[in-house]
C-alpha cells in the first residue's frame, strides 16, 4: 500500500472539489446580479 499516493491524491481531489464549489459561488452571485 502506497500511503502517500492515496494522501497526495486525496488532497489533489480536496483543491479540485474547493475550487469547483468556488467556481460555483461565482456563477451563483453572477446569475443573482
Amino acid at each position: 500500500m502506497e500511503i502517500h499516493a492515496i494522501k497526495k491524491r486525496l488532497h489533489n481531489d480536496k483543491i479540485i472539489l474547493g475550487y469547483g464549489h468556488l467556481m460555483e459561488k461565482k456563477i451563483k452571485e453572477g446569475i443573482g446580479n
